[in-house]
């Protein structure tokens, strides 16, 4: 049985559909599972509707059949297939929840990204706590990390210096 459901509650929306269709001043935005809209938005609209959401500039270079969207913070590969024009306007979106936080620097490899800068804001919230990132190469720029309360103990205090890290495979790119 199919069946329409409005609702403004995200959560609720989540919980009851298998898919949902999310609205923009009477236009749909997208159209997809609660898992891909969380986690793949195809409009910075749609990727600051559900929950919070780190949302990068940058900027569309192509070269040959690559696409990369620049950021202050680093290069992320634009997926195969997605269309993209050169020098185009972008905005990478990265959950805070999936973003990490270290002490010591790390490479990334083909699966990720290491940034330097500096905590800026610590905000203990039981078994999440919330931490404010400056990279050192965009200082006006701040990222959000959601990490289990318990990685924290320690190192992380406003002005110490960290390293984010940033898996490429959850960094969605939308024009």
């Amino acid at each position: 049985i199919t069946f329409i459901f409005v609702t403004h509650d995200q959560s609720e929306a989540i919980a009851v559909a298998d898919r949902i269709a999310v609205m923009n001043a009477g236009r749909i935005e997208q159209i997809a599972t609660p898992t891909d809209l969380y986690y793949r938005p195809k409009t910075p609209f749609v990727a600051g509707f559900f929950g919070e959401n780190n949302l990068l500039p940058g900027e569309i270079l192509t070269s040959g059949s690559q696409a990369m969207a620049r950021t202050a913070i680093g290069d992320f590969a634009v997926p195969d297939g997605q269309k993209v024009t050169d020098g185009a306007a972008c905005v990478v979106a990265v959950r805070p929840e999936i973003v990490g936080i270290a002490s010591t620097a790390e490479t990334g490899g083909a699966n990720g990204r290491s940034v330097p800068g500096k905590v800026s804001d610590v905000l203990f919230g039981g078994p999440q706590t919330r931490l404010k990132f400056v990279p050192d190469s965009a200082t006006d720029l701040s990222i959000i990390c959601l990490v289990p309360s318990q990685d924290v103990a320690g190192p992380y205090a406003a002005g110490e210096p960290a390293f984010l890290r940033i898996p490429d495979n959850y960094a969605v790119v939308s024009t």
